[in-house]
């Protein structure tokens, strides 16, 4: 760009050439005319520009990026906003992003892998300090001054803040936010974010540096990968046991237990010399079949102690611990030990910001004489952390052996929760839905399926139709769990095209929504969900659910505004309007509209058909209903009245003609006059 091509930014900068573009905007070279050096600037992209919340979300995070300072964080100097033009103005770093450099080199090396995951963790230890959180961890993320030295002060982490920006739309639009392959596994079931979710992130960097793809990517869609992130286990790499169990902790499905930044920094530097000095694995391919995850749902309620299976192993849920090999006897009798694990406050189940109000818990209540088995030699067992943070001494360790022992939740003594499959019971909770009809003649059944233990409800819909061919976007709203206010995430398959409704896009004020289209509906045609809800394990919630689901159908189609948008399930009939008809010399044409009946009413602005045609084509909506044309049009006790295909002539005055009209499933008749001339 020569020197008369540089454009402006504000007042102070000039923007020099393009580095580089991303999801959010573009990264030009700057010139810092009162710095008197270059510097980078993100410029956001324009549609986010015309949105006035975030500009406003975007000046009040000002002083927040301004304050960030730390030497693995590519410093803020300014926000500029001028025009349509929003722009971060930061460090100008020459070098390329991790990404750049990880897919140029396939893996790398422990020693660098470590390196470069212990610099971002600094660089989020720090911004948690003060209560920011990045929320889009990756490598195209990290900025290199060197590939040659991957440590320290040229590794840093840019992108601050820029996601949060965007988060409003972009929740709307998809339900969630960020990159599908970093995003950890409480963001799809639950909606919420909070540092130890940026943990979860650089987890899945730190494994793609080491295996040159992340963990649960492969075949399918972002859902699918949103699936893998909730129920199946990262698969194991060939890397030394001590680096594996930082990393499986790292990327633990339940947030509590995963350690903080801070203390998984040092977890990293205080692994063995030999563990960094390890050679780069070869690319490690998907693989064939997931392991499922055994996740373990910390709840606010009593926990008590049954018995300790014979694999239970404490040594390995401490970073430096001695594995056990097995416990002889049990640590607590029945029912000895109880306390109440750590929950968060009921108010901050949605929050995504840090320095929320601290959990409040009693503490565990313990019957003296409890006795623990010798430890045995190392043993080879999955590792599982505990919750740590803010629990010292006796309570860490019976919230381990509540954790461990799987036994989660209050109940009879017999540790039998009412409703929850036992061995040999069927694990699969069903309900069956009302069922809907619709005027156009759509009959949309509902099925479910419930794994209380995966969280999952796989929703099955029927649509099909009684005679007539239907076509277009039908709406299915799945709500949220019962007490929550986050939608479900939810992966769909089947017969299908399925996307998420943005109300900032379509304008439609509807929560939880989504648009599935069928196709052409002449046999039944099925489509299938599985939704991320968190309900009791009953029949009875799941059917309240299914329940609910309909309801809230019902109320999103009654609530939209007039116009074609799902026809086939918001149109309750048709009306005909007849102009007024004079006969004079000759033969005159009858003009009439179909308009469509919406739940408020009928609309003469935008009617289904207009006689005569003159050869306009057929609305969106009479394609919808009827297969694009009208399927009779009657005149009865009308003389005078000749029907050509669909459009009339009047050749004699008559008073009391009859007109009717079907539409598909629709019909209509309505009396009109034909006047003499001269009336």
């Amino acid at each position: 760009m020569d020197v008369a091509d540089r454009r402006a930014l504000g007042s102070r900068y000039e923007l020099v050439a393009r580095l580089g573009a991303g999801a959010m905007g573009e990264v030009w070279r700057t010139w810092d005319r009162v710095g008197e050096t270059y510097v980078a600037a993100k410029l956001l992209r324009r549609d986010l520009t015309r949105d006035p919340e975030i500009v406003t979300r975007f000046i009040q995070e000002r002083s927040i990026l301004l304050e960030l300072r730390h030497p693995s964080i590519v410093r803020v100097h300014d926000l500029v906003v001028e025009g349509e033009d929003l722009a971060i103005v930061m460090d100008l770093v020459d070098g390329p992003n991790l990404g750049t450099h990880l897919r140029s080199r396939g893996t790398l090396a422990a020693g660098d892998a470590i390196s470069v995951t212990i610099a971002v963790l600094d660089a989020l230890a720090a911004a948690h300090d003060q209560r920011c959180l990045h929320r889009d961890v990756k490598p195209d993320n990290v900025l290199l001054a060197s590939t040659e030295d991957l440590a320290g002060e040229r590794v840093k982490l840019s992108d601050f803040g820029i996601a949060r920006l965007a988060q409003e739309s972009t929740v709307q639009a998809t339900g969630l936010l960020g990159t599908p392959g970093y995003m950890p596994p409480e963001l799809f079931v639950h909606g919420t974010f909070n540092a130890s979710s940026d943990v979860y992130a650089t987890g899945v960097l730190l494994y793609e540096l080491l295996a040159g793809r992340t963990p649960f990517s492969g075949k399918g869609t972002a859902h699918t990968v949103g699936y893998r992130h909730v129920n199946v286990e990262p698969p194991r790499l060939p890397v030394a046991p001590p680096l594996w169990h930082v990393v499986s902790t790292m990327l633990s499905k339940d947030p509590t237990l995963r350690l903080s930044a801070r203390a998984t920094a040092q977890a990293l530097r205080d692994l063995p010399p030999e563990v960094l000095a390890a050679e780069a694995l070869p690319v490690q391919p998907a693989p064939d079949q997931w392991e499922d995850a055994q996740r373990t749902s910390i709840r606010a309620a009593p926990l008590r102690v049954q018995a300790a299976p014979a694999d239970l192993d404490v040594g390995q849920t401490n970073l430096h611990a001695v594995p056990a090999e097995s416990l002889a006897e049990l640590l607590a009798a029945p029912g000895q030990v109880e306390a109440l694990v750590p929950g968060a406050d009921p108010d901050a189940s949605s929050m995504t910001q840090i320095g929320a109000p601290a959990p409040r818990h009693a503490p565990a209540r313990l019957v003296p004489g409890v006795t623990s088995a010798d430890l045995g030699p190392e043993g080879g067992h999955r590792r599982r952390w505990p919750w740590v943070a803010g629990v010292a001494g006796v309570l860490a360790v019976l919230t381990v052996v509540l954790l461990l022992t799987g036994v989660i939740g209050g109940g009879d003594d017999d540790g039998a929760k009412k409703d929850t499959p036992g061995p040999g019971q069927d694990a699969a909770i069903t309900a069956t839905g009302q069922g809907e009809r619709y005027a156009t003649g759509l009959e949309v059944e509902s099925a479910a399926e419930y794994d209380p233990v995966g969280g999952v409800a796989r929703v099955t819909f029927t649509y099909e139709t009684s005679r007539t061919p239907l076509s277009g976007e039908l709406m299915q709203v799945l709500p949220a769990s019962p007490g929550e206010t986050t939608c479900p995430a939810a992966e769909w398959a089947g017969g299908a095209r399925v996307t998420a409704i943005n109300p900032t896009v379509s304008g439609l004020s509807v929560r939880c929504g989504w648009r599935v289209d069928p196709g052409t509906i002449d046999q039944p045609v099925e489509v299938t969900a599985d939704v991320y809800v968190d309900l009791e394990p009953s029949s009875d919630a799941l059917q309240q659910w299914l329940d609910s689901a309909e309801e809230a159908t019902g109320a999103a189609l009654d609530a939209v505004p007039a116009g074609y948008d799902y026809a086939v399930q918001r149109m309750q009939g048709i009306s005909i309007s007849v102009g007024s008809v004079t006969r004079r010399s000759s033969r005159q044409p009858i003009p009439y509209a179909v308009l469509p009946v919406w739940p408020g009413g009928p609309d003469p602005v935008n009617p289904l058909y207009r006689s005569p045609s003159k050869g306009a084509p057929p609305t969106d909506a009479l394609r919808n209903v009827a297969g694009g044309g009208l399927e009779a049009v009657d005149v009865d006790a009308c003389r005078g009245a000749i029907v050509g295909g669909v459009d009339l002539e009047a050749d004699f005055a008559f008073r009391g003609c009859t007109l009717g009209v079907t539409i598909g499933e629709l019909s209509a008749e309505t009396s009109f006059d034909i006047l003499p001339s001269g009336s």
